[in-house]
C-alpha cells in the first residue's frame, strides 16, 4: 500500500511540476512577443527619424496597448448580476 501511495503521490508531483513549466513558458513567449513588438515599433521610429518627442509618445502607447492586449477577459458567468451592475 504505501509503495502504490509513493508512485502515485509521485505522478501527482511531476503533473503539477509539468504544468507550472508550461505555464512558464507561456508567460515568457507572451513577454518576449510583447518585447519584440515595442522594438520593432522603436526601430521604426529610429529608422524614419521620428522626433524624440513623438517617440516617447508613441512608444508608451505601445505600452499602453500591449498591457491593455494581456489583461484577462473578464467571464460573466462567474460573477453575480449584482457584480457585473
Amino acid at each position: 500500500y504505501n509503495v502504490f501511495v509513493i508512485l502515485f503521490s509521485l505522478l501527482v508531483v511531476a503533473s503539477c511540476i509539468s504544468r507550472v513549466s508550461a505555464t512558464i513558458q507561456q508567460v515568457i513567449k507572451l513577454n518576449s512577443e510583447a518585447g519584440d513588438r515595442k522594438r520593432q515599433v522603436a526601430m521604426y521610429l529610429k529608422i524614419n527619424k521620428i522626433s524624440s518627442h513623438l517617440c516617447i509618445r508613441v512608444l508608451r502607447f505601445v505600452d499602453h496597448s500591449l498591457r491593455k492586449h494581456k489583461a484577462a477577459p473578464l467571464d460573466s458567468q462567474l460573477l453575480s448580476q449584482t457584480l457585473i451592475n
